[in-house]
């Protein structure tokens, strides 16, 4: 029986680290990209979803949201150590998630950029990005 109680507080214990990170991870996104005043964001299955206002997402407003907004927080170290290092894929796209862009790797494609100049910066984010495509 000792067995069996073991077993569910350890799948108990991994479960809610799990979700105190996800929800560690959503509170650091937020904070960083207020900015871009988004209407949602969610965290599921290592995959996350930033919807920002606006029927459309240009490549130069989804550059700045990722560099100036998640990046930056990255490189500033204003966010925990582990921020976003469970996602995935992050999705920004709009109003309507219909159009966007999906992100592979933000945190080790963020701390490579932050190794970079400008336009190979550019050239990396390019080539970490595809174009979002709704379910």
């Amino acid at each position: 029986m000792s067995f069996l109680k073991y077993v569910l507080l350890s799948a108990a214990f991994l479960s809610s680290g799990n979700a105190l990170a996800q929800n560690n991870d959503h509170q650091a996104l937020q904070k960083s990209i207020h900015e871009w005043q988004p209407t949602e964001i969610s965290i599921n299955n290592n995959i996350a979803t930033v919807v920002l206002p606006g029927k459309t997402l240009t490549p130069d407003a989804y550059e700045a949201v990722i560099t100036s907004g998640i990046c930056m927080s990255i490189w500033t170290k204003s966010t925990p150590k582990d921020f976003l290092s469970d996602i995935k894929l992050l999705h920004v796209v709009n109003m309507y998630k219909s159009i966007g862009f999906t992100l592979e790797n933000p945190a080790a494609t963020c701390a490579e950029m932050g190794k970079l100049m400008d336009q190979p910066a550019k050239i990396l984010l390019s080539s970490k990005t595809r174009v979002y495509m709704p379910k």
